[in-house]
């Protein structure tokens, strides 16, 4: 009898020492995913503001003055130019750089690598970006163009995040919005077609979105 009861003994704290032993295990897992992220996201943020042509274009897009967007960035008169972007082409090669940076940020959060906290570390720039009329009209262009030609567009993620987030409204993804401009020739396309392209987990995204407003909206209205 003492014998049997033993053997449960034994057992039960080999289970307990088992399942303590999993759950440091998973606690230093989490612990070394955690430093990962901050050291990615501290590269990151050095790399914006280290790297002289993005902070360069940053300042512009904040300002929210020195360029303009007519299918191809230009200075306006009161630029103050710096570095070498001293033409049309070098300066739409640093904007595409800069907004390639951020989207990649952005595709590091839709991977789930980055979390909603690591994310708020680069928010105030993205939404600057998204107050800037010349490079929404820019996004805004090549997104439609892009679908046009049933290819993934360059700044998908980006426009994603923006969207979520609410940095830009449902109107960025109707054809004919009457706050941004089309500069780029396109295939007329449907809204499915664009919600394809920004991918299904968006669209089941803003399905959820609309419904919980519409619930909100009643509950609101008694």
């Amino acid at each position: 009898m003492i014998d049997i009861i033993c053997d449960h003994e034994i057992e039960f704290f080999t289970v307990v020492f088992s399942v303590l032993g999993g759950l440091f295990g998973l606690v230093q897992w989490k612990k070394g995913n955690d430093y990962k992220r901050a050291e990615m996201a501290k590269l990151l943020i050095n790399q914006t503001r280290d790297d002289k042509e993005i902070a360069y274009i940053i300042d512009l897009i904040d300002w929210n003055k020195g360029i303009y967007y007519k299918g191809k960035f230009k200075y306006q008169k009161e630029a103050v130019i710096k570095y070498s972007l001293t033409d049309e082409q070098q300066l739409f090669i640093a904007i595409d750089r800069t907004l390639a940076h951020f989207n990649y940020i952005c595709y590091l959060k839709a991977l789930h690598i980055f979390k909603r906290k690591d994310m708020a570390l680069f928010d105030y720039l993205i939404k600057r970006i998204f107050n800037n009329i010349e490079i929404c009209n820019y996004l805004y262009s090549l997104l439609y163009w892009t679908v046009g030609l049933n290819v993934a567009c360059s700044y998908k993620h980006l426009i994603c995040y923006g969207l979520k987030r609410g940095f830009i409204g449902n109107e960025f993804i109707k054809e004919q919005a009457d706050s941004y401009t089309h500069f780029l020739a396109y295939d007329p396309v449907s809204s499915f077609h664009v919600f394809k392209q920004l991918g299904y987990r968006f669209y089941v995204y803003k399905c959820y979105r609309n419904i919980k407003n519409a619930i909100k909206c009643v509950f609101n209205c008694h």
